[in-house]
């Protein structure tokens, strides 16, 4: 039952309006055990944040009836399994950050139909496969953290479709091929970040990108500078053998990106 009389309402880290729960904020707790099913039954929620804390198990499939649901943080906890389908349920969410579990299995192409969604991290789990073609429909995305998980394959061409991204970090996989040109779509990009574990295949990347100001590609600097302290070093070329360019304003290196 979610009612909420005024002998519970004032609970530490539940908010209750007209007699219902809709938030429920328990971070920072210590809290142990598991996210039991029933809590699908709460219908009214539009926040679940219950981040670093000691959370073990799985996500419940039930999470996925909590349709008002705007705010989704379950982050540093010790969750296990996969991240269930039916979370593509949850059409009004905004924020899901699900980052430092040990969470498995592949991303779920329900998430894009997540068309409301400003801000995903779902970075540091062990999650396999490729990276669906239907996280380009993401339209209101924002920030995008999906790195340090051992995907395999390329970045798809849908990514261009992100025209409000402000931050993409795919650092830490295992991702070959080039960098498609439709990123240059992304317009609002600041912040982009991507590492691919084996540069053998990498190939060079539109020229369009050198005015993303915070650009790191690869994993061995190229060409880096540092504001606070003053320092330029390197000359910035498109295509090493087996390292690629960090970067930080591109446009104060000697030479400006190019394609092969």
């Amino acid at each position: 039952m979610q009612i909420c009389d005024g002998s519970n309402s004032s609970w530490t880290g539940i908010t209750c309006e007209n007699n219902l729960v809709t938030g429920i904020n328990l971070n920072l707790n210590f809290i142990s055990g598991t996210i039991p099913s029933e809590l699908g039954g709460l219908l009214s929620l539009t926040s679940l944040q219950i981040y670093e804390n000691r959370i073990s198990g799985t996500i419940p499939s039930s999470i996925g009836q909590l349709t008002n649901l705007v705010v989704l943080e379950l982050y540093w906890n010790l969750l296990t399994g996969t991240i269930p389908e039916s979370i593509g349920y949850l059409t009004s969410l905004q924020s899901l950050k699900l980052f430092t579990n040990s969470l498995q299995g592949t991303i779920p192409t329900l998430l894009g139909g997540l068309t409301q969604l400003t801000w995903l991290d779902i970075s540091a789990n062990s999650l396999t496969g490729t990276i669906p073609n239907e996280i380009g429909d993401l339209h209101a995305i924002e920030v995008m953290n999906i790195g340090e998980n051992p995907y395999q394959g390329v970045l798809p061409t849908s990514f261009g479709k992100l025209t409000n991204l402000k931050f993409l970090a795919i650092d830490g996989t295992l991702l070959t091929g080039s960098i498609p040109t439709a990123l240059c779509n992304d317009v609002a990009l600041t912040s982009l970040y991507l590492q691919y574990q084996d540069s053998s295949n990498f190939t060079c990347y539109p020229n369009c990108l050198s005015s993303v100001p915070d650009l790191f590609v690869g994993s061995t600097p190229v060409c880096v500078y540092h504001p606070s302290a003053g320092i330029r070093a390197g000359t910035l070329t498109c295509c090493i053998s087996g390292s690629i360019i960090f970067i930080y304003h591109p446009s104060l290196c000697t030479k400006s990106l190019g394609v092969l």
